[in-house]
């Protein structure tokens, strides 16, 4: 529940957005093959608006071990929904008009993000949106600069249980204890940075960008 609410800020009514062909960069998360069946199965809900997974490209992480085995039988699971699998990030740029960066691996999430924005493509990346707050900054700042609409989520913070709370339905919240049962990546030192820190900069550069609006607000910085 929590993963399909993740997909309405793209696929829902008033997207800007023209073309329907949506593309992933990244099959080695399960939110790749989850996005897919949600998006290609009959019967998909009417937010979505008609938009279908057509095309991905697969290499995520080159060493997460974890990840990197997840590919092969991911590359198969999507392909049974009529997803094209191709070579490179600019054959996928060519068949789709908005991207799902799911690479699992943020550290390459920089890398992969800049040909997108270039291209002007709208494009949601997966948590985490890069392993550091100085990738995360020029991912935004890049965005900005290109003028293409960009933003990145944690699929939970649309559950209704935690929209309940943003709503007040509870009562007002003083403070919150909360737990996971992820593991600690050592190949993600500055997470907490990425995570937290920078936050808010992330937000305002959002609103530039994509003019949505959101509570929190810092001054952004130009791209170089």
């Amino acid at each position: 529940m929590g993963l399909a609410g993740s997909a309405l800020p793209l696929f829902s009514k008033g997207s800007s957005v023209s073309g329907k062909r949506v593309g992933i960069i990244g099959l080695d998360t399960s939110h790749s093959v989850e996005y897919t069946k949600m998006l290609n199965a009959a019967g998909t809900p009417s937010e979505f608006e008609g938009y279908k997974i057509v095309a991905a490209y697969p290499q995520g992480s080159l060493d997460i071990e974890s990840a990197v085995k997840r590919i092969p039988g991911y590359i198969e699971e999507v392909k049974k929904w009529g997803v094209e699998i191709v070579d490179s990030i600019p054959a996928l740029l060519s068949k789709v008009d908005v991207i799902l960066l799911e690479t699992n691996d943020g550290r390459r999430h920089l890398e992969q993000a800049l040909p997108v924005l270039k291209a002007g493509k709208t494009m949601f990346i997966d948590k985490p949106v890069t392993a550091s707050l100085a990738d995360a900054i020029a991912v935004f700042e890049a965005a900005k600069h290109y003028k293409a609409p960009v933003f990145s989520s944690s699929s939970t913070r649309f559950m209704s249980s935690a929209q309940d709370v943003v709503r007040g339905k509870i009562g007002k919240v003083l403070g919150a204890d909360s737990y996971s049962p992820c593991t600690l990546e050592e190949t993600h030192p500055d997470f907490f940075g990425t995570a937290f820190m920078g936050w808010k900069y992330y937000i305002r550069l959002w609103e530039q960008v994509a003019k949505v609006s959101f509570a929190c607000t810092m001054k952004g910085r130009m791209w170089p």
